[in-house]
């Protein structure tokens, strides 16, 4: 199956005003021209019935061009105008279930042709295909078919909601249409170009809506080409189809994934604080202490340590199993290095780190403020 390009919706009452298309007669198409598949060459198509109960459908067909960005259609009779000139068409398949009706005059010497657009450039047209379509009122017996429902959403070539692959985020796929007076029931049909089997196919749906319930997600091969449509039973009649095309996102698009780690609070020191200084005789390490609160879940804790404007850290640690840490080194900070030093931490839970904490300032007391000097009979020596 296709997916649906549905066209704007026009109407076929004929005859067509007589302007001549340059067209041409096909020959020579470029190389990468899509090859045409249906209508087959001379083929006779679908017609509708006069006063409109049962619109002509006519449906195009050919083959993709990798790399194609968008396709053009053009449809005429020899010697009239373009009944269908597109260059906007998503995929190799045109469908237009609206194309009115074609007096017994005008039935022969139609054709229609494609080209496809790779890179920004248009390629050269395909051949030009003749085909015919079927005396008027040829399929049209009974009453008159009911209005049938116009599809809302989703609109032509939407992307739609796509799932997760680990199941954390089922996509819902949600369809609406107009309502129809007098409805009985509804039916709607979802599928993708070039499979055999409808994805959903209800023909006994009471509302103008449906949620496909089961939800799960398409893999990345699958995400273009999705068509759908919709028609109404009133009075034991149904209704011509209305539809359109649509796509999917890319899988996990908008996953939720594992929660990253909490974020720790700072604790000490606070900002700004004063902490410990050496001696410069190194009698007395340096003794600074960090703390912070506890992550839940934490596997391990980071912590940096560095002066402003410095090229290195001071402490760098991303092995730490608990939420405070001892820094005991030999040496000091000399009275022009006191101040601006800074300090931050962060988590990792199940395997992510999560972001870091509030950057938090603190200085160092003067050399030598509380150095152990020996003191004998009141004399610092």
């Amino acid at each position: 199956m296709r997916a649906v390009e549905r066209s704007s919706r026009f109407t076929l009452l004929v005859p067509l005003v007589m302007v001549t298309c340059g067209c041409g007669d096909g020959a020579g198409s470029a190389s990468n021209a899509p090859a045409l598949v249906s209508p087959l060459a001379g083929a006779v198509v679908d017609n509708g019935c006069a006063g409109g109960p049962d619109a002509a459908e006519w449906s195009f067909d050919w083959s993709d061009v990798p790399g194609a960005e968008r396709y053009a259609l053009q449809v005429w009779r020899t010697g009239m105008n373009l009944a269908i000139d597109r260059d906007d068409l998503p995929s190799s398949h045109f469908w237009d279930p609206n194309s009115g009706w074609m007096e017994d005059d005008s039935l022969d010497q139609w054709n229609w042709r494609v080209r496809v657009r790779v890179n920004g450039l248009w390629g050269g047209w395909s051949e030009t295909r003749g085909f015919q379509i079927e005396p008027l009122g040829t399929d049209c017996s009974g009453p008159s078919k009911p209005d049938g429902p116009y599809a809302l959403s989703p609109q032509n070539d939407s992307v739609v909601d796509n799932g997760c692959s680990d199941g954390s985020n089922q996509a819902v796929w949600s369809f609406a249409w107009s309502d129809v007076p007098g409805v009985e029931v509804y039916a709607l049909q979802v599928w993708r170009w070039g499979s055999s089997d409808l994805v959903i196919d209800r023909d006994d749906l009471t509302s103008s809506h449906f949620s496909n319930p089961q939800g799960g997600w398409v893999d990345d091969h699958h995400l273009d080409k999705w068509t759908w449509r919709v028609r109404a039973r009133v009075n034991g009649l149904w209704s011509e189809w209305s539809g359109g095309s649509f796509h999917f996102e890319p899988l996990d698009t908008d996953c939720p994934g594992p929660a990253p780690a909490g974020v720790p609070n700072l604790v000490s020191p606070a900002a700004d604080a004063v902490v410990d200084n050496g001696c410069y005789d190194g009698w007395d390490p340096v003794e600074w202490s960090f703390d912070w609160s506890d992550v839940p879940g934490a596997e391990v804790y980071a912590l940096q340590v560095w002066a402003t404007g410095a090229q290195t850290l001071v402490i760098d640690r991303n092995d730490l199993s608990s939420s405070e840490f001892l820094s005991v080194r030999g040496g000091w900070v000399p009275d022009d290095g006191l101040y601006q030093w800074n300090w931050r931490a962060r988590a990792r839970v199940n395997g992510l780190w999560g972001g870091w904490s509030e950057t938090r300032g603190f200085q160092a007391e003067p050399l030598d403020t509380d150095c152990p000097w020996l003191v004998v009979s009141g004399t610092e020596r």
